[in-house]
């Protein structure tokens, strides 16, 4: 695993995913990151895999774990983790207040969200 607490993606594997996505894969600017994480029984096949940047890897990373320990904890069911992160990965940050736009408060979190309509 990489400090990032992310799971190393071999670097053959990286490239290939960067070209599919018609990104240069010279660019050490981007990352290939699990849809599904490893914890939920995704692969490093190509098709579970896609480019970002280091800092919303790091974000995805956060999302990844709550739901897993959601669903370890019995409180979330796998196939609904699993939609979480196919669905808006994104959104489901914003749910479990992982990206709270400098908010202390989730319900004024939530409002900000609003206000950017994903």
């Amino acid at each position: 695993p990489d400090p990032s607490g992310r799971d190393t993606i071999a670097e053959p594997v990286r490239i290939a995913v960067l070209r599919a996505y018609g990104k240069d894969p010279a660019d050490s600017k981007l990352v290939a990151v699990r849809v599904i994480p490893q914890s939920l029984g995704g692969t490093s096949n190509e098709k579970n895999l896609f480019p970002t940047t280091p800092w919303f890897a790091e974000l995805k990373s956060r999302v990844d774990n709550v739901l897993t320990q959601e669903v370890s904890a019995g409180r979330m069911s796998y196939e609904q983790a699993r939609h979480e992160l196919t669905d808006n990965w994104i959104r489901a940050a914003h749910k479990y207040s992982l990206r709270n736009y400098g908010e202390k408060d989730t319900d004024k979190a939530k409002e900000v969200e609003r206000k950017l309509s994903w």
